[in-house]
């Protein structure tokens, strides 16, 4: 990787970091609660 397309990566990376972690909170926030659900039925 030429050290001129590193500039560039960086903030891309970044950006797509943060949908990354944005799904992955969605993720989690949807599991807990089918298990909380599920549990709620008992």
């Amino acid at each position: 990787l030429p050290v001129a397309y590193v500039g560039l990566l960086l903030p891309v990376d970044w950006l797509l970091d943060r949908f990354r972690t944005a799904v992955n909170v969605f993720g989690d926030t949807v599991g807990a609660a089918v298990v909380d659900d599920s549990f709620s039925r008992e």
